[in-house]
């Protein structure tokens, strides 16, 4: 209820908490923010806002309160039903970003499979893989001949220590 008066315009009491919690990390796009702030810009733009909210609520109500069949009518145009599937889609952001970011990027790299820097990491990874394949073949199970061995390169490296 209150977490919006942590940051209020200028012609609204100017209240900046949040601004200048952040204004450590943000400085100089702050000190550049209000250098390019027009006046009379930010009063347009909370008019605007509350205009449009306002024209909203009232569609709304002349819709589904005061003419309720007027909503099935317009749903029932093709234009309409049109406007219903893309607004239940999400609006076709969905569709959107998957023809402008998705697809582009798996065409690229389809195209770019054969990388050379691809080829470095696919070099890492088999010499892993190889790595792991020989160092599996000293894996017994015994772990007795393990903790043996473990104490023998303690003493060994012990030894080297304390002997240099």
């Amino acid at each position: 209820l209150v977490a919006g008066f942590i940051e209020l315009p200028h012609n609204m009491g100017h209240i900046q908490m949040f601004s200048h919690f952040m204004g450590t990390a943000f400085e100089s796009a702050s000190e550049h923010a209000e250098t390019m702030a027009e006046p009379g810009g930010e009063a347009l733009f909370q008019i605007l806002a509350g205009v449009g909210s306002l024209v909203g609520v009232l569609i709304a109500w002349w819709f589904f309160l005061k003419n309720p069949a007027s909503a099935d009518s317009l749903a029932s145009t093709p234009t309409g039903s049109r406007l219903h599937h893309f607004w239940k889609s999400g609006w076709g952001f969905d569709a959107f970003y998957d023809k402008v970011f998705v697809q582009p990027f798996r065409w690229i790299s389809e195209v770019n499979k054969a990388d050379i820097v691809d080829g470095f990491y696919s070099a890492i990874a088999g010499a892993t893989q190889l790595t792991h394949s020989v160092l599996s073949l000293t894996q017994t199970g015994r772990v007795r001949w393990y903790a043996a061995w473990v104490t023998v390169g303690s003493v060994m490296i012990l030894g080297a220590l304390l002997f240099k």
